[in-house]
């Protein structure tokens, strides 16, 4: 997992969440999911549907645990900044 910048987790996996986290906070590796509420366990980045659109939210706290920084205009464009 050091050798990786993003790790994406499909809902299908979503039991693995607790023990990828733990392991991407001592890595440089942020999680992206896709499952509702995982924004608010350490996500990154969150995709939900909304409305019948696909959107995103925004873990800022889980790019600072990794040092990596995510864009002023990327979060703008989330639903959701946590």
């Amino acid at each position: 997992m050091s050798d990786l910048s993003a790790l994406y987790l499909s809902h299908e996996n979503i039991e693995l969440f607790e023990s990828l986290n733990e392991m991407a906070k001592s890595t440089s590796t942020v999680l992206i999911c896709e499952t509702q509420g995982q924004s608010e366990k350490g996500s990154a980045v969150n995709f939900v549907w909304v409305d019948s659109q696909l959107g995103f939210e925004i873990n800022v706290q889980s790019f600072e645990t990794t040092n990596m920084s995510i864009s002023n205009y990327l979060q703008s464009l989330a639903i959701n900044i946590n």
